[in-house]
């Protein structure tokens, strides 16, 4: 065991210069060190993390972490950020309109949305981070690993990290010649491909490129009205690299690109009870009754400059990323179709368009530029630490957005948003910890934040005959709003750390996290009762305690922890006429325990999971806007009290167990993922029901590096919903995926 323990201390060594400066927060040890431990002992290979910037064994790190390989993603057939809820119990994943990604961990996450607003899980990938809701819902490609940090990470990281990280590391360009290809066929006549290749250029250079293409041909439901189906989809993603190291290994160079489009018939919006025309949708419960297909267009892309120097006793790196994301929706709010309306689409426009019907039709558009640096201390001595710099430029936009609502369609008008944010923030951090003899460590960290603001827009109204605003608008219709604000936040991290044995570790720590605050771009040009234009930063206080441990001969790894957040300033979502918009609660408070398992027994079988209790109650919610349904149809929004109600989005009880066994060439791997259910407004009147999920494959290594994968995933046929909400028009839902099933042949080398 001691020599498996070498060999791997080794590895880590020397790759250290090039994990630790990144932000990615896993790093699993090379095929060499896990191939040798389990000659040796068939035991659980370590995991080596930079959760706190540098390259630590996962075990030693005071911070609650889930780590997902991608050998178990392509397993179980995970293919983007919504289906990491399914192994990572504490992150529950919803959507808005199709195209919005909503994590929460823990109970901390969000449900509203908008040009300039960031959620409070923070996404990074390959070290950047992705500031809009459109970047967290991603597609997992020529993935390393993803990690799942739990609790706020106020200061090596900072940035709407109030809930937490989920960082994607996708694979480096190697010297050595490496190809990955997949081809597949599924169900819903879906069609799939991707490929990986790197190697070697030049002297000291290498590079890499990937892609994959995946097409759905046919939805999941049918449009009753107009007899074509929804939920069908194609994607396409793609990221190459360049990298280049000096000869000494001291300093690396590397330079990423990437793209993203995404064509989907969704989201598949569908009324759960009477709307406003006291009508309910047609067709069976997958289908929809709309008086339009909806249609949802996605592109992102990126690059990133990643500089990286080792002087010996520091070392520096600097990261500079651009990244710029649009999305366009167009949706039917009301779920039901009127047969004496027609809808006919504008060639330039919406004007021709939006003659009939109420139709929601939005194109969001989100860029940015980072710039971090990072100065780390080397791993000798009693005190390690790291201090930085982080930079960020935004802007978010509606470009435009347009509806019509209940009101003005009676009359043939339709409303116009133009309206913007744009974002300076400022950061500096620094972070210690100091060993207090051989088995205490002590850590103290600190960030100051200065972010300033400046938004404007104007709403008008259209003729939906003409296309021309109308001549007269009544106030603040037709006039252009203009804000401005700076908000500056300190936030900090206090933890102790004490090793019992080589096997258990126990820390304790004191985080403080905030949300950034931000203007409500949706809401200009709107007077009413909903119609807030600033949000307050959310901020949390966060205690924890955790225990880490490897047991008997490191078969079994356990990991614990429970928690208690005091959260000020919650920010919640309500929809009025399509229109959605966002305002704070005063607080939560929100406790809870999760544990992670791994358990090894015999070198053929692995077994995993996770279990996450959490207890997430509004503390103070007296202006909570909550719905009364209608007698004819429809709800009525009202201003209530919620206080002691259920956050949205949060269940309180989730539960993964996986399991993989390996009986020579052939691989069978299971996951069970349990979900008791949660509420989807603030008075708790809409929840959706507790469910279960099960996915499953059968790998066959051909030998030569071909396989086959036979995969399923939900095959039980479980109905549940990916988001779900109340409005003036009525409860409504967009349904989560039924089962697919496939099979994909493999070749690499």
């Amino acid at each position: 065991m001691g020599n498996v323990r070498t060999m791997c201390s080794k590895s880590v060594r020397k790759s250290r210069f090039l994990t630790a400066g990144t932000l990615a927060s896993v790093a699993v040890l090379t095929p060499v060190c896990a191939e040798a431990q389990d000659v040796k002992d068939a035991g659980i290979a370590e995991i080596i993390v930079t959760a706190q910037k540098r390259a630590e064994n996962q075990q030693n790190v005071p911070i609650a972490v889930t780590a997902v390989s991608s050998d178990t993603l392509e397993k179980l057939g995970i293919a983007d950020t919504s289906d990491l809820k399914n192994v990572a119990p504490s992150l529950n994943f919803s959507t808005a309109v199709g195209g919005f990604g909503l994590p929460r961990i823990r109970g901390v996450g969000s449900t509203g949305v908008g040009p300039g607003i960031e959620n409070p899980v923070a996404t990074y990938i390959d070290g950047v981070y992705i500031s809009s809701p459109i970047g967290a819902l991603t597609g997992l490609s020529d993935i390393e690993q993803v990690a799942v940090l739990k609790g706020p990470q106020g200061t090596l990281f900072g940035r709407n990290a109030t809930g937490g990280l989920i960082q994607i590391t996708t694979r480096k360009p190697s010297d050595t010649p490496t190809a990955d290809f997949r081809i597949g066929y599924g169900n819903y006549q879906t069609v799939t491909a991707s490929g990986y290749v790197s190697g070697g250029i030049a002297h000291n250079l290498a590079a890499s490129i990937a892609a994959k293409y995946e097409n759905r041909d046919d939805g999941f439901g049918t449009n009753v009205f107009t007899g074509n189906e929804i939920g069908a989809q194609r994607q396409f993603t793609t990221r190459g690299k360049l990298r280049w190291e000096s000869d000494d290994a001291a300093t690396a160079i590397q330079i990423s690109g990437d793209y993203a489009d995404t064509q989907a018939v969704s989201p598949a919006f569908r009324p759960i009870s009477p709307n406003v025309l006291n009508q309910l949708a047609g067709g069976g419960r997958r289908d929809i009754d709309s008086d339009i297909d909806p249609v949802l267009r996605s592109k992102q892309y990126g690059g990133s400059l990643d500089i990286e120097h080792d002087f010996g006793s520091v070392s520096l790196k600097s990261l500079s990323a651009y990244r710029k994301m649009r999305l366009y929706v167009a949706f039917d709010p009301d779920g039901t179709t009127e047969s004496d309306w027609a809808f006919i689409p504008g060639a330039n426009g919406p004007a021709a368009g939006f003659a009939h019907g109420y139709i929601i039709q939005n194109t969001q558009i989100d860029e940015q530029f980072t710039q971090e640096i990072q100065l780390l201390s080397s791993d000798s001595g009693p005190f390690t630490w790291v201090v930085g710099g982080f930079y960020m430029w935004s802007k978010g936009l509606f470009a435009p957005g347009y509806s019509v609502n209940a009101f003005q369609n009676a009359i043939g008008l339709y409303t116009e948003v133009n309206s913007q944010q744009t974002l300076n923030s400022f950061a500096g951090f620094a972070q210690g910890t100091y060993k207090l003899g051989d088995a205490t460590n002590f850590t103290a960290g600190l960030r100051y934040t200065h972010d300033k603001r400046e938004a404007s827009g104007v709403r008008q109204v259209f003729s939906a005959a003409t296309g021309e605003p109308l001549a007269v608008q009544t106030p603040p219709l037709g006039v252009e709003e203009n804000y401005s604000d700076t908000f500056p936040r300190m936030t900090w991290r206090l933890s102790v750390d004490h090793r019992f044995s080589p096997e258990v570790m126990a820390y304790a720590s004191y985080n403080r996290g905030f949300r950034s605050a931000a203007y409500v771009v949706a809401n200009f040009g709107l007077e009413t009762a909903l119609s807030n234009k600033v949000l307050k930063p959310e901020i949390i206080d966060a205690y924890e305690i955790g225990l880490k441990t490897d047991l008997f001969d490191r078969r079994l790894r356990f990991n614990v922890a429970g928690y208690y957040y005091d959260q000020k300033n919650v920010q919640v979502m309500q929809i009025r006429n399509g229109i959605q918009t966002v305002y704070n609660a005063d607080g939560a408070k929100i406790y809870g325990i999760d544990a992670d398992i791994y358990f090894r027994p015999v070198p053929a079988l692995t077994i995993n999971g996770g279990v996450n209790w959490t207890h997430a109650r509004y503390k103070s919610f007296t202006n909570a806007q909550i719905t009364i349904p209608n007698p004819s149809g429809g709800n009525t929004i009202t201003t209530g009290d919620a206080t002691g109600k259920r956050l949205q989005n949060v269940p309180d009880w989730t539960l993964s167990l996986g399991a993989s066994y390996e009986m020579g060439p052939v691989t069978i791997s299971a996951n069970y993922y349990h979900n008791d259910g949660w509420p989807a407004d603030p008075d708790n009147r809409l929840r959706q029901k507790a469910y279960d999920l099960v996915d499953a494959s059968v790998n066959f290594d051909l030998g030569g590096g071909a396989s086959v994968n036979i995969w399923g995933k939900n095959l039980t046929n479980a109905f549940y919903f990916q988001q779900l909400g109340a409005s003036n028009f009525a409860d409504n839902g967009v349904q989560a995926n039924p089962r697919t099933y496939g099979v994909t042949l493999g070749y690499s080398f």
